[in-house]
């Protein structure tokens, strides 16, 4: 699967402060569609990274942009597609580094 996002935020007239936001979701999370899903609503928000599936059945997700943004995205994807059945989300705000210019389905 190499579905990605593309987005240039640094150019984007919403964007004030770039952050990064680390996002583990865990429960019926792999085989459901949830790295697409990811994919459609990085698009959707604009912002960049990467989402994949982790050995532990768990899906993590980096994704950098304006915290409005990356907030709204956060919501987006505690929900999960329809067949996901999100039991835990663990978030973790760093600082962006800036690296990403689109947002990729990555390979653990």
């Amino acid at each position: 699967m190499s579905t990605s996002a593309t987005s240039d935020p640094a150019t984007d007239s919403a964007t004030d402060q770039l952050e990064r936001v680390v996002i583990e979701i865990a429960g019926h999370v792999q085989a459901v569609g949830f790295r697409y899903y990811a994919c459609v609503a990085a698009r959707k928000h604009s912002v960049v990274g990467w989402v994949r599936n982790d050995t532990e059945g768990t899906v993590s997700v980096m994704a950098e942009g304006p915290r409005e943004r990356l907030e709204a995205f956060v919501e987006v994807l505690s929900k999960g597609p329809a067949a996901a059945d999100v039991e835990d989300v663990d978030v973790r705000w760093e600082s962006a580094s800036g690296r990403f210019s689109r947002f990729t389905v990555e390979q653990y």
